[in-house]
């Protein structure tokens, strides 16, 4: 018996050592796999945590440089300080869409022009030991600007250097705490400043580590319990996983701390309890053990996926984002680099007028455009392309599904259809369209720089020829490219010669048959091209900046000529983007009053694009020049969408009847009685009437008969020098008709 007892009871335990063994073995194992577990998870946030933080120092950087570089912002901070407008600019802006703790406005001197702390307005001389603590980055910008402006400028203008890209940026402490401090140089949009203009104006803007940052970056990269722990601090660390924060030269300045997301404790919760209850539920509960393992790793997964879709997408249109695009385009060039048979092409999307609908129908609105667009680009998209949003209008297709030139031209066609369909945003109906331009590689290039530069240069003609259409890269377009930088270089150097020449057109009473006014329009003689049009240089002009100045010119020349012809009205032309500009009455009655000439005499002409992209700015405008004397005439009557619609709104004293209408009078009956309704419209509202582009006599005899006030046209007279003016304007229109029939 007790051998038996004793053999029994070596069975129980053996069976027991087995057992207290298998559990041992199944408790270290359970521990070692939920360790592992930890450490991955731990290891995975660690990663999101780090290159959250380098977004944000990239982040601020950005945000400053979309306030920062601006024609108007560089006029009203650098050239002349505005308090109220950098305040606004600057400090309010800053603070409610970024949260940007500290502002400094820094002025070439070095001064304090204007700061804010938390959006509210700061004493400059409270912010001098904030302005001491950033002071190494204003250092490293202004040595950037200064190597800048002793570069070699190339094909560009020697007195200017381009600014565009003049940034710092650098994590170090302010007052004492851990920040991220970006220091951005005003410059003008085109990026480039004057030399002499130098040192630049600069905006500094500071986020503190510690402040709204840590809650973004918890909520963006779920880090629970996100916090910032100086490197002195004696705050409990356990249970916390931590990245160090160094600044710019190496120094640690602290860290940030969070309970880190642990799949594997949670899992030994659940599995502890049963590892005790008996060794027969055991395999039950590894089962359990093994599908709650599993879950939790889906879920890390999944919350990882997140995060890393949420980096590599736009979030109002769905689409791939710039860092994104720029992978893909490189896995396409480099797939076509390797087999030349295979088509890959960069497509460029523009929305047209898009600012007309955020300024005419509110952001909102635009946002609703902007999802709708990037729908429809990734319903087009198939598999192997992609689709992107490169900024707030501007998207981009990378197409490798389309084996031939034909089908890519076909993809084109499709893109524009697509987006011109009406988009519904609550009671209203939306009509957007888009230009496109397309490269393709390998045949236009396969380095990834140059085939975007040629996609871009085939959008600029989609736009320039009339929009809502698409263009393929042409070898032309790159020649018409430097043809453009090479007039644009000669425009300056014309302007700044005095090479540029103004003549006249006059215009005629129907009534009187005489001449009542001359239109200035002014023409340029190249040394090597000969005479260019207007029509040619002007949009050029816009573009670099110059149009203002040109306007001047035309406008001092114009007035300082029509001296000679007393009694004759004077009527100029004004640009959109002269118009733009809040001094621009101002500057016009200035220019009257150096040359003495009356503003009753002068008529300015405006088309319906200033009306429509700029409504409060012209009524502004009009008021002044009105009260001054100054006519209006709205020209180009009737070739836009709302011409009858401003008659309402604003206040002229003439249309200007556009000459396509007056060209088909003799031909087609219905555009004849819209002159006519025109005319009678005008009449009825008290507005003078010039009828432009009559060429033929016909032409002439309708306007008459329909009651035109005046009329302008080669059939009356064609541009001419002013020495010319003064003789022709003594000769009667009749005298004029006999003599060319």
């Amino acid at each position: 018996m007790f051998g038996r007892a004793t053999g029994d009871a070596s069975v129980v335990q053996s069976i027991a050592a087995l057992v207290a063994c298998t559990m041992l073995f199944l408790s270290i194992s359970a521990a070692w796999t939920a360790q592992q577990s930890n450490d991955l998870a731990v290891a995975r946030q660690v990663r999101l945590a780090w290159n959250g933080f380098e977004q944000e120092q990239d982040q601020i950087a950005v945000d400053i440089q979309r306030t920062a570089i601006s024609d108007e912002v560089y006029r009203r901070t650098h050239l002349k300080f505005e308090p109220d407008f950098a305040e606004r600019v600057f400090g309010d802006r800053l603070w409610r869409d970024h949260r940007h703790d500290i502002v400094l406005v820094v002025s070439p001197a070095r001064t304090v022009l204007q700061g804010h702390i938390a959006g509210r307005s700061t004493d400059p001389k409270d912010l001098r030991g904030i302005l001491a603590d950033v002071s190494p980055v204003i250092d490293r910008l202004r040595l950037q600007v200064a190597e800048a402006a002793h570069r070699p400028a190339g094909g560009d203008d020697p007195e200017q250097i381009v600014g565009k890209v003049l940034r710092e940026q650098a994590v170090m402490q302010v007052t004492g705490q851990a920040a991220i401090v970006a220091a951005v140089a005003i410059v003008p949009d085109d990026g480039k400043v004057p030399k002499k203009t130098i040192p630049p104006t600069i905006v500094v803007s500071v986020r503190l580590v510690a402040g709204d940052m840590l809650e973004r970056l918890a909520r963006r990269f779920v880090l629970p319990d996100l916090r910032f722990r100086p490197p002195a601090s004696d705050d409990d660390e356990i249970g916390r996983a931590a990245i160090p924060v160094k600044s710019t030269a190496g120094e640690t300045l602290g860290f940030l701390l969070w309970r880190p997301h642990q799949p594997g404790y949670q899992m030994m919760q659940h599995l502890a309890p049963l590892l005790l209850v008996a060794m027969a539920l055991f395999v039950a509960f590894a089962l359990v053990v093994v599908r709650k393992f599993n879950r939790r790793t889906r879920e890390l997964a999944d919350s990882e996926a997140r995060a890393t879709y949420a980096a590599l997408h736009d979030a109002l249109s769905g689409l791939a984002n710039r860092v994104l695009l720029g992978q893909r385009i490189e896995e396409a060039l480099a797939e076509a680099a390797t087999d030349p048979k295979r088509c890959t092409a960069i497509v460029y999307v523009d929305l047209d007028k898009f600012k007309d609908i955020n300024d005419t129908l509110g952001h909102q609105a635009g946002d609703e455009v902007i999802r709708q667009t990037g729908r429809r680009l990734a319903a087009i998209a198939r598999d192997g392309d992609t689709a992107a949003r490169i900024s707030g209008d501007e998207f981009c297709l990378v197409i490798r599904s389309a084996p031939t030139r034909q089908e890519v031209e076909n993809r084109l066609s499709q893109i524009v259809a697509e987006i011109a369909r009406p988009v519904s945003f609550g009671e209203r109906t939306i009509y957007p369209a888009a230009s496109v331009g397309c490269a393709i590689a390998p045949v236009d290039g396969t380095d990834r720089a140059e085939i975007q530069h040629k996609a871009d240069l085939a959008l600029y003609r989609a736009k320039g020829g009339g929009r809502g259409r698409w263009f393929l890269f042409e070898p032309d377009m790159d020649d018409g490219h430097r043809k453009r930088q090479s007039l644009r270089q000669d425009l300056r150097a014309a302007l700044t010669e005095n090479r540029l020449t103004v003549l006249y057109q006059p215009f005629f009473s129907v009534a009187e048959m005489k001449a009542v006014g001359v239109e200035a329009r002014v023409a340029w003689d190249h040394p090597t091209r000969g005479r260019i049009s207007a029509g040619e240089f002007i949009p050029i002009a816009e573009e670099c900046g110059l149009i203002r100045d040109i306007g001047a010119f035309i406008l001092h020349r114009a007035a300082r000529d029509a001296h000679r012809w007393p009694g004759i009205k004077l009527a100029v032309n004004i640009s959109p983007i002269e118009m733009r500009q809040p001094t621009f009455a101002a500057d016009l009655l200035a220019i009257l009053a150096d040359e003495g000439f009356d503003p009753d005499r002068l008529q300015v002409d405006i088309t319906e694009n200033i009306l429509l992209t700029d409504a409060d700015v012209a009524i502004s405008a009009i008021e002044t020049l009105r009260a001054a004397g100054v006519g209006i005439a709205l020209d180009e009557f009737g070739s836009g969408q709302s011409s009858f619609n401003y008659l309402s709104r604003f206040r002229f004293d003439t249309i200007k009847i556009d000459r396509s209408f007056v060209a088909k009078l003799e031909t087609s009956a219905e555009v004849a009685t819209i002159v006519h309704s025109m005319v009678e419209l005008a009449g009825k509202l008290g507005l003078e009437t010039v009828a432009e582009g009559v060429e033929t006599f016909g032409q002439f005899r309708f306007v008459q008969a329909a009651g035109c006030s005046a009329v302008q046209g080669h059939l009356c007279a064609k541009p001419m020098p002013a020495a010319e003016v003064a003789k022709f304007l003594e000769r009667p229109l009749n005298d004029r008709f006999r003599a060319v029939a």
